[in-house]
C-alpha cells in the first residue's frame, strides 16, 4: 500500500523515541516522567510495550531496560497478578491498568522473553471480575464512582481477554453494553480522570468492535465513531477533541495520536488524506530528545502537574509500530 510516510521517516522517529523512553528509567526500574511518581506502573506498561513492539525479538533476550522494568512491575503485583496504576498504591489494584498489563505479558511470552511463563492467574481473575451484564469496573478506589464503570474498562478488560485466548463470561452483555453506550455524537463520553479527551475511550472500543466486525455488524459504530473524529481535525491534520489551553491540559499531540489510534480502529485507509495528514503533523511534533509532549494531566487541582511526555510518547511509537504492520500487509 502506498502512503505518504517513508518507512525510513518512520522508522527513524521510532528510534529517537524509543531512545527518550529509555532515558525516563528510574533507579527502580520505572519508566515514567521525571517530575513525578503518580501512574509509574500504567506509564512503565506503556512504555515497555512500545519497546517490545519495535525490538527485534533476539535483542529482547538482553535488554537491560526491559528486564528492569519488567521487574518493577512484576514487584507492583498483587497476590492474583493484577497492578495499580501507581506502585505506591501497594493494596489496590486497576482493572484497566491489569489488562494492559496482561496483553504486554502475552507479547513477552510470544516473543519468548525470559522473567515469565504464564498469563493464566491474570487472565482468570480479570475473567471472574466481570459483572453479569457485561460490565467490569475499574476497581481503583482513587477514581471516583461516576467513572468507575466508563466503558473504556470493559473495552480493555475484553481486548486482554481476547489476546489472550480467553472467552469473557458474558461475552454479548458486554458487546451490547459498548454498543448501547455510544451517544448521538459517536463518542462514549469523557472525563477528567480519563485524560479529558472522547479519543481515549474511543481507541479500545473502536478497536475491539473492529477485531469482531464479522459481516459488518459494528460497520454502523465504527463509521459513526470515525465521523466524529474527523469533525474535529484541524486544517493542517492535528486532531484535537476538548480543551488544550489552560494550566492542566494534555497536549495537542497527546489528543492527536489517541485521535489516529481511533481511526485506524474504524477501519479507515491508511492513505487516506486525513489520515495522511495527521500523521504528517504528528512526526512534525517530536521534539529534539526525541519525545512527542504530552502536556500535563487534566486534574483540577492545578497544583497538581503531572508530565505526560512518557505516555504520549509510547502512545505515538504503538501507534506508529500499528500504522506499520498495516501497511505492510499484517492483520494486528
Amino acid at each position: 500500500m502506498t502512503t505518504g510516510i517513508s518507512t525510513t521517516q518512520l522508522k527513524d522517529a521510532c528510534e529517537q523515541g524509543l531512545a527518550y523512553l529509555r532515558q525516563q528509567q528510574k533507579a527502580n526500574g520505572a519508566i515514567t516522567a521525571a517530575n513525578y511518581g503518580t501512574f509509574d506502573v500504567w506509564e512503565t506498561i506503556e512504555a515497555a510495550m512500545a519497546i517490545t513492539l519495535w525490538a527485534e525479538q533476539e535483542s529482547l533476550q538482553n535488554d537491560a531496560v526491559l528486564s528492569a522494568a519488567m521487574a518493577f512491575l512484576a514487584s507492583s503485583e498483587t497476590d492474583d497478578g493484577m497492578v495499580p496504576d501507581s506502585a505506591k498504591r501497594t493494596d489496590l489494584y486497576c482493572i484497566e491498568t491489569s489488562s494492559e498489563y496482561l496483553q504486554l505479558l502475552k507479547t513477552l511470552l510470544e516473543r519468548q522473553f525470559p522473567q515469565r511463563t504464564d498469563v493464566i492467574n491474570q487472565a482468570q481473575y480479570i475473567c471472574e471480575k466481570q459483572l453479569n451484564d457485561g460490565r467490569w469496573r475499574i476497581e481503583n478506589p482513587a477514581v471516583s464512582e461516576d467513572v468507575q464503570h466508563l466503558p473504556s474498562v470493559t473495552a480493555f478488560a475484553m481486548l486482554a481477554l481476547l489476546r489472550v485466548d480467553t472467552e469473557p463470561k458474558y461475552f454479548l452483555q458486554a458487546l451490547t453494553f459498548l454498543t448501547e453506550g455510544q451517544l448521538a455524537n459517536g463518542t462514549w463520553g469523557q472525563h477528567w480522570q480519563y485524560y479529558e479527551t472522547p479519543f481515549y475511550l474511543m481507541a479500545p472500543i473502536c478497536e475491539l468492535l473492529q477485531r469482531l466486525n464479522d459481516n459488518g455488524r459494528f460497520d454502523s459504530y465504527l463509521a459513526k465513531a470515525q465521523r466524529f473524529v474527523l469533525s474535529e481535525q484541524q486544517s493542517d491534520g492535528r486532531l484535537v477533541s476538548g480543551q488544550t489551553d489552560g494550566e492542566n491540559q494534555i497536549s495537542e499531540s497527546l489528543h492527536t495520536v489517541l485521535g489516529l489510534k481511533t481511526l485506524l480502529a474504524t477501519g479507515i485507509q491508511l492513505d487516506d488524506p486525513n489520515v495522511q495528514k495527521a500523521l504528517k503533523w504528528l512526526l512534525s511534533q517530536q521534539s529534539e530528545n526525541g519525545c512527542w509532549h504530552g502536556g500535563v494531566f487534566p486534574h483540577p487541582n492545578v497544583k497538581i502537574k503531572k508530565n505526560e511526555d512518557v505516555f504520549c510518547s509510547a502512545q505515538v511509537l504503538m501507534m506508529l509500530n500499528q500504522y506499520w504492520q498495516l501497511s505492510q500487509g499484517y492483520k494486528v
